[in-house]
């Protein structure tokens, strides 16, 4: 009875609609100008005005459906300009400042992955993703669901660091190319580095490892690399380049399989070797390696993807300049801000060029040391060194006296939360800022769980 009693009323309530005409009716006009379609929203946005979470999202969704329908019909260009569109509205034209952005966050994020995906397919619709040359030793790593995570990541969370990195892979992708080139190993490893170090030669982490594909010290010295207390060849873009190249050589040959050669790389020959006799299994992918191997080979694969083809994930970045160098020997040792000042070379490119020198002055144990100075200006650095006739080399009396410079410490440090612990504790233990520990983590509210890893850069508070 009460359902009748409910259809009784809507039936009134129609017909009080109907018998009220005109009075209640609102003309088109109106309608288009209280409530603007989605085609109003996307142009709105395309003529320069910020759109409300939902307008985005709503716009956005259009212009998807526009572009798969042109795709389905070969129009991949007007496909490309609807995807392209969509990428320019979600990364600049939403209000993230609106009340309601928390509650649209997620979805929006969700909708920037599947246009980035949307643009990949169109991109192999048209011809235009050309896979790296196929070699006998090929990567031969598979996509499957487990990127799908990280690839989320560094579309959303991660989209920043990711452009940083792929601006500095412009600086040293020309080093990684030649070196795994000569030594016939897949061109697609040069972006390694990515997941890594986030291509900086000055990284350290937790566990000690340095430079820019992250060794630590004794697979490093096992590679022919120096480290001491004056040089950390580790951070050496060629020398670290040659002998990372050597080691993934080697674990390739040991374990035949990429992915597994990749995982020893995170944790080690050994383990990984011990993991296929216990498990009985050498398919990555069935294994079960420590959490961070785990998820190391599919990090790197989304890196991979996204580095292939910046573009189409909505990365619109302006690499950084190629260094070219050229590596000229000295007579002896030599304090670089002397070497800059007396050969007219800029001091602070100088120690960019050589960041294996963990100090201001070149190894009091080589009186031959090679330094790096630009390719362009290596002829008339020699010129100069060699008018040079007094005052460039220290003694042997002032190289006795020499203090070797501090160790470099880590940028970041890597800590597990223990029960009891707070972002507040945390970050006064490591002299940083709640807010800083926030950021680097992706961290929205207040809450931490119990053996979470939080990257921390440790400092002064700020």
């Amino acid at each position: 009875m009460r359902l009748l009693r409910v259809f009784a009323l809507l039936a009134l309530a129609v017909s009080a609609i109907y018998v009220s005409g005109c009075a209640v009716q609102t003309s088109p006009d109106r309608i288009s100008a209280q409530v603007p379609t989605d085609s109003d929203l996307v142009e709105e946005a395309l003529s320069g005005e910020t759109l409300t979470p939902e307008q985005a999202y709503r716009s956005v969704n259009a212009l998807l459906r526009d572009g798969e329908e042109a795709a389905e019909t070969a129009q991949y260009e007007k496909a490309k300009t609807a995807y392209e569109d969509a990428l320019h509205i979600l990364l600049t034209k939403v209000d993230t400042d609106s009340a309601d952005y928390a509650d649209w966050q997620l979805r929006l994020e969700q909708l920037l992955v599947k246009t980035c995906l949307a643009n990949v397919r169109l991109a192999r619709l048209r011809g235009l993703e050309i896979p790296a040359e196929r070699r006998p030793s090929d990567l031969n790593i598979v996509y499957n669901t487990r990127v799908e995570p990280w690839l989320n990541y560094y579309l959303t969370r991660g989209r920043s660091s990711m452009a940083t990195y792929l601006e500095r892979m412009g600086a040293y992708e020309h080093v990684f190319e030649q070196v795994l080139e000569e030594k016939n190993l897949p061109s697609d490893l040069k972006y390694l580095p990515i997941i890594e170090s986030g291509v900086s030669p000055f990284a350290y982490s937790h566990a000690a490892a340095g430079g820019l594909w992250q060794f630590i010290p004794g697979t490093g010295q096992r590679y022919g690399l120096q480290i001491n207390r004056w040089v950390d060849e580790r951070r050496d873009p060629e020398k670290a380049t040659r002998a990372a190249a050597e080691y993934l050589s080697t674990l390739h040959e040991m374990f035949g399989d990429w992915a597994l050669a990749l995982a020893a790389y995170n944790c080690g020959e050994n383990r990984v070797a011990s993991v296929i006799n216990s498990q009985g299994t050498r398919n990555f992918w069935e294994m079960t390696l420590p959490t961070e191997t785990m998820n190391y080979v599919p990090k790197f694969i989304a890196a991979m993807m996204i580095a292939r083809e910046p573009e189409a994930y909505g990365f619109y970045v302006e690499p950084q300049t190629p260094v070219y160098t050229e590596r000229i020997s000295l007579d002896g040792v030599v304090k670089v801000t002397d070497l800059a000042a007396q050969t007219g070379l800029d001091y602070d490119e100088l120690k960019r060029l050589n960041p294996e020198l963990l100090g201001s002055i070149t190894p009091p144990s080589e009186n031959q040391y090679a330094i790096n100075v630009p390719a362009q200006q290596a002829e008339p650095f020699r010129e100069k060194l060699a008018s040079i006739n007094g005052g460039l080399y220290l003694s042997e009396a002032q190289v006795k006296n020499i203090v070797a410079p501090p160790k470099p410490k880590p940028r970041y440090v890597y800590y597990k939360v223990k029960r009891g612990n707070t972002l507040g504790g945390i970050a006064g233990k490591y002299r940083t800022s709640v807010t800083l520990i926030k950021r680097l983590n992706g961290i929205k509210g207040n809450t931490i769980r119990i053996g979470q890893t939080l990257k921390i850069k440790p400092g002064h508070k700020r």
